[in-house]
């Protein structure tokens, strides 16, 4: 989205109703049905970046948490650090079994 609109505000808040529903259909969600809409997501972003021309990382948009970012921070930061504190949390959980 920041990449084709420049300036544009982007992101939810922790509060945001569509974020906690989100968590909450997560949690009935059966683990096969979970990994099916991850693959799903993983490859559609995968598609997504792969399309961003060399000039679109340097785009700046708006957190409305973290202020002014570039794509190039919103994927490193958001999506890679986001993935990657889900990932500690799964093997938390699965060493603690």
């Amino acid at each position: 989205e920041v990449a084709q609109n420049p300036g544009a505000t982007f992101g939810r808040g922790e509060d945001d109703p569509e974020r906690l529903g989100a968590v909450a259909g997560g949690a009935s969600a059966t683990r096969a049905d979970t990994t099916a809409r991850l693959r799903a997501a993983a490859a559609e972003t995968c598609r997504s970046i792969g399309t961003l021309p060399a000039d679109a990382w340097h785009i700046e948009g708006t957190s409305v948490t973290s202020g002014p970012m570039t794509v190039e921070t919103i994927i490193a930061q958001l999506l890679v650090g986001h993935i990657e504190a889900h990932v500690a949390q799964v093997s938390g959980a699965l060493g603690s079994a």
